[in-house]
This record gives C-alpha cells, sequence and structure tokens, in this order.
C-alpha cells in the first residue's frame, strides 16, 4: 500500500545534504523561471469561478518579496465578484515549492549581526510566512494545492495549508527535513531548529491541526521523503494522479465543485467554519487575521 515510501538512511541523508548545499548556491531573489519577471501568476476560468494561483519562480522558495506577491494575489480573489475557489500550483513540473529561501534568511541575519530576535528582518520574514499559511487556512473560499513536484519544509507546510491536496504520483516527494538540518549546514549555519523564537512551534502546530499525531511524529522525527502514493496513505493528500498536467485538472475539478459556495454572501460562512477546523493552530500562529476574525465571531 505505501510502495515507495523512502525511509532516511546513510544515501538519504547524502541526498539531502546535496539538496542543501544546491539551496545556499541560488540566487538570495527567486527570480522568475518565466524570464518575464513574474514570481506569481493569477488566472480565472469566470465560467466556473476556479480561481488559479501559479507559483512562477525557479522552485517557489519563499522570501520578502515572493510573500508579498502571494499577499497580493489573494487580496485579488478576495476582491472577486461570483462563484469562486482558489487552486495554487506551480510552473514547474519538479517543484511545487522548496521552502524558505535558505540563502536570503542566512544573509539577513549576517547583515543584521546574528540577530534572529521577531523585531529582526529574519525574525520579521519568519513571522510573515506563517501570517500568509493562517491567512489560506482561514482563506473565505475554498483551496486546493496541486502539487505538482517536490514539497520540501516550508513548502509542504505551504500545501498543508490548503483545504485539499492532489498530488503527482509518477514524480516528486513532500518532506520535512528539519530533523537533518543541523547535520546537514555547515556548522556556523544559523537557519536551522531552535534558531527563531516561536518558529518551530507554529511549524507544529499547522502539521498537528492537519494531521494525526503519531503521524505528525512520524514526518518530524524520521524525516521521510514521500512519493505521492505513500504522501496519500499517510494522509498528507487526497488524491494522487500522474503527471503534471493531471494534477493541475484534477485539483481544478475538485475546486470547480466548491466554487458555488465561494460566492460572496456565503464566504463569511465558509471562512468562520474553516476557523474552527484551525483553531488551536491559529492561537498559536496568532496571525493579525486569525485574531481579526475570532474577534468579529465573538469565538
Amino acid at each position: 500500500h505505501c510502495r515507495g515510501l523512502r525511509r532516511h538512511s546513510l544515501t538519504g541523508i547524502v541526498q539531502a545534504r546535496a539538496d542543501w548545499q544546491r539551496g545556499l548556491g541560488r540566487a538570495a531573489s527567486p527570480m522568475a523561471a518565466n524570464g518575464t519577471g513574474e514570481l506569481v501568476r493569477l488566472s480565472v476560468d469566470r465560467d466556473s469561478g476556479v480561481w488559479t494561483l501559479c507559483m512562477c519562480a525557479r522552485d517557489n522558495r519563499f522570501n520578502p518579496q515572493f510573500i508579498a506577491a502571494m499577499n497580493r494575489a489573494l487580496d485579488e480573489v478576495e476582491r472577486s465578484e461570483g462563484p469562486c475557489a482558489l487552486v495554487l500550483s506551480s510552473q514547474s513540473e519538479k517543484f511545487f515549492s522548496n521552502g524558505h529561501d535558505v540563502q536570503w534568511l542566512e544573509r539577513a541575519v549576517l547583515e543584521a549581526g546574528g540577530d534572529t530576535s521577531p523585531t529582526s528582518p529574519a525574525g520579521r520574514f519568519i513571522a510573515s510566512f506563517y501570517d500568509l499559511l493562517a491567512r489560506f487556512m482561514t482563506f473565505p473560499v475554498v483551496t486546493v494545492a496541486a502539487v505538482s513536484g517536490h514539497a520540501f519544509a516550508g513548502g509542504l507546510l505551504l500545501a498543508l495549508a490548503q483545504d485539499y491536496r492532489v498530488m503527482r504520483g509518477d514524480r516528486g516527494f513532500c518532506c520535512m527535513n528539519e530533523i537533518d538540518m543541523a547535520l546537514l549546514a555547515p556548522p556556523d549555519a544559523v537557519v536551522k531548529p531552535g534558531a527563531f523564537a516561536g518558529a518551530d512551534q507554529k511549524l507544529a502546530s499547522v502539521l498537528l491541526a492537519k494531521l494525526p499525531a503519531l503521524q505528525v511524529r512520524r514526518i518530524l522525527l524520521e524525516g521521510e521523503r514521500l512519493n505521492g502514493r505513500a504522501a496519500q496513505a499517510l494522509g498528507l493528500v487526497d488524491s494522487v494522479c500522474d503527471g503534471a498536467v493531471s494534477v493541475l485538472h484534477a485539483a481544478v475539478k475538485l475546486a470547480a465543485t466548491h466554487a458555488p459556495r465561494g460566492e460572496p454572501r456565503n464566504r463569511r460562512t465558509v471562512q468562520v467554519l474553516k476557523f474552527e477546523l484551525v483553531r488551536h493552530a491559529l492561537a498559536t500562529l496568532k496571525s493579525p487575521s486569525a485574531g481579526k476574525l475570532a474577534e468579529q465571531s465573538r469565538l
């Protein structure tokens, strides 16, 4: 049933070390892969009401520029009229998202003299990342992640922040690789668990909001790289398709079934119900938007 599941071994750690080093070698700014300067691209099918937010950076790593682009796109979706649901996709067939832009984070900490406090540039960025996840988790229309490639660390959290997930079965892995970060990084690396106050608690809260505790233990402490079918067996994704095009089509089809409930007059209801599904996580994330929702709902 879990064929293809790959546990961390010495080979896996060596591969993860290579992934880490490649990540440090990338540009600090997530330059668009399509050559147009776009970090994200937003489109809508007016007939179905399905919006598609396509991430267009090389491997969709998070830094302030990328998060700002995501939030601007979400603002536009929230202003829309008529039926509405949202698909989050990636232009890349290899990567859904590779998590944080580690090089940007390292540089931000160094330029701040090693400061990783909540008020430092790096600390504010970490807060903005979890605010974005909280926004997706309470977004007033249904969201579906089309996971067409690797979803590692923050990239997997981004997928889990959506209401539903469709993942590719013939290519790509999802993984929370924090368990090996201190082993893989140079001794003086600052981006690792424990570096940012409250970040690890927020990470765990997102996972626990979406998955049973025993599954979270397995994912965090074993650092497994899960293919699509193994991820489905653990409940990380709802369905699996072979091929990136099939994944996107399935995600759009699923979103279309929810779009009629995304009419503006019903979005408050959708948002409140979604809030209740993740109430405890939002208390930990302490998102401004989540706090405002709780106050308005008197919950």
